[in-house]
């Protein structure tokens, strides 16, 4: 099952979701996207997004707003792949230093009811099977509410 392929349809991303993942919550430290909180965790094995394999993912989900947190291999087709469904990115960066690379490129796309963004995982755990790896961002939430902090 491609991810990509519920978006936009809210009845059926609900029961996407109930029917693969599961209830999640981590504390402190443990959290496996580092500075996201996250509220399910996928429970089957043979997901997709924009037809690339899925190593793991994760959702954040308040009532209809929703965001996935992907984590998929790294290779030259990521970029590829999501280009060829939502179109050509629209902002794109890489991390120098004295005009040397030193991180990997972030990738953005803005489409109307979604947002999308790729970046290198830091595999703060060192879990073998997120070695060389993205962290893609997908969803329809404001930047404030996905990250992690106290509520004032």
């Amino acid at each position: 099952m491609d991810i990509s392929d519920f978006i936009g349809r809210q009845n059926d991303l609900e029961s996407f979701i109930d029917c693969n993942f599961d209830k999640v919550q981590y504390d402190g430290f443990e959290k496996p996207v580092y500075f996201y909180k996250v509220d399910f965790i996928n429970k089957t094995p043979c997901l997709k997004f924009c037809t690339m394999s899925i190593q793991q993912c994760w959702v954040k989900k308040i009532d209809t707003s929703y965001t996935f947190f992907i984590i998929i291999k790294s290779t030259a087709d990521v970029q590829k792949k999501i280009s060829a469904r939502y179109g050509r990115w629209d902002v794109s960066g890489f991390i120098t230093t004295q005009g040397t690379p030193v991180g990997g490129s972030h990738f953005i796309w803005r489409r109307e009811h979604v947002n999308i963004s790729v970046e290198s995982y830091i595999n703060i755990f060192r879990i073998p099977k997120y070695e060389m790896c993205e962290l893609v961002i997908f969803g329809n939430m404001k930047p404030n509410q996905l990250m992690d902090r106290p509520e004032e």
